[in-house]
C-alpha cells in the first residue's frame, strides 16, 4: 500500500510540473509576441508621431521668425 501512496504522489507531481513547464512556455511565449509588436510595430508608429510633431514645431518656428502676417482663409 505504501508504494502505490508514494506513485501516486509521484505521478501527480509529474503531472503538475507539466502544468508549470506549459505555463512557463505561454508566458515566454507571450513575452516574445510582446517585444516583436513593440519592435515592428509600436516603436515605428511612435517614430512617425514624434517626427510629425519636429515638423511642425520647426514650421511654427521658422513661421514666428519670419514675422509675416498669417493668410487667412475666409470664405466668401
Amino acid at each position: 500500500m505504501d508504494t502505490n501512496e508514494s506513485l501516486d504522489v509521484t505521478i501527480e507531481t509529474i503531472a503538475e510540473n507539466g502544468s508549470l513547464l506549459k505555463m512557463a512556455a505561454g508566458v515566454g511565449v507571450g513575452v516574445l509576441v510582446g517585444v516583436l509588436a513593440y519592435k515592428y510595430a509600436v516603436e515605428p508608429i511612435i517614430a512617425k508621431i514624434k517626427e510629425r510633431k519636429k515638423s511642425l514645431a520647426d514650421d511654427y518656428n521658422e513661421y514666428v521668425e519670419t514675422d509675416e502676417e498669417p493668410e487667412l482663409n475666409v470664405i466668401k
